[in-house]
């Protein structure tokens, strides 16, 4: 298994030898008058290959201890770009609405 710290650059793959993103989420640190559910989270990334989904799975699963995490493994187009496609876990930091509900306009606030 090959593991590197993730940079900006794409992620290129070759569908014989997956390339997968492990991130993990640590709780950021604040003063104690900071309730809990107003803290966010900082992440930690690696691109990780030249290894199966199974021990990449078991890799992240350790690297991250009592943290949230999530991995990804790129995926596919036709025109030889590729996606991140999650196979497990949660961004702690992502905001999400129910089908129907966006984000509304607050009058004066434009």
């Amino acid at each position: 298994m090959r593991v590197e710290p993730t940079d900006e650059k794409p992620i290129t793959m070759n569908p014989s030898h997956p390339v997968y993103k492990v991130v993990v989420w640590e709780r950021l640190t604040m003063p104690a008058d900071v309730p809990a559910e107003q803290v966010g989270y900082n992440s930690h990334e690696w691109t990780v290959s030249e290894a199966d989904a199974p021990e990449v799975l078991e890799w992240a699963k350790n690297q991250a201890g009592s943290n949230e995490y999530e991995v990804y493994v790129a995926g596919p187009y036709d025109d030889g770009s590729s996606t991140l496609l999650r196979l497990c876990g949660t961004n702690p930091n992502a905001t999400y609405f129910p089908p129907g509900d966006y984000f509304t306009l607050v009058p004066g606030q434009d």
